[in-house]
């Protein structure tokens, strides 16, 4: 029971929390579109491509362009609060050969099994599992409005 009572304060914490739970496709998307534009500070990310599967995840593909370097980057966003597992790690692979991204970085509200974590271990694949998802979650309004220059609401 008290397991359940904390899970809801957290998330009535956390109104991104609840968007990217909860809320209809559309604003989960644009939940990810603002992590992913606030994932690289101070660089050019343009959004190539979004693909929805059913309400599972989000795949967001991406050109970022630093002074340094350019890549295309491929974000997967699973909802599921379980863990996630090597099979869906193994798939978010495949796809990110598909495209030709360089690299990928997948976004779990829970946890990633240890053959998930092995599995990424010799691929460009980071694995950011709730306790990350949770502070991106809570500072990603701050930084989309830094980086468009405009104040933010307290």
């Amino acid at each position: 029971m008290s397991v359940l009572i904390s899970k809801y304060q957290e998330l009535n914490a956390n109104k991104n929390l609840q968007i990217y739970l909860m809320a209809p496709s559309g604003d989960f998307v644009a939940l990810c579109r603002k992590i992913v534009m606030s994932y690289f500070p101070k660089a050019k990310v343009k959004v190539v491509n979004i693909t929805v599967n059913k309400n599972e995840w989000a795949d967001i593909l991406v050109e970022v362009d630093t002074p340094k370097w350019h890549d295309i980057i491929m974000f997967r966003f699973i909802r599921s609060q379980g863990s996630v597992g090597e099979l869906i790690v193994r798939d978010f692979h495949s796809h990110i050969k598909e495209v030709k991204a360089g690299k990928g970085i997948c976004v779990a509200v829970g946890n990633f099994s240890e053959e998930a974590r092995r599995y990424t271990e010799a691929r460009l694949i980071d694995l950011i599992d709730k306790v990350k998802l949770t502070a991106m979650l809570n500072t990603v309004d701050a930084r989309i409005a830094q980086i468009k220059g405009t104040p933010t609401k307290k």
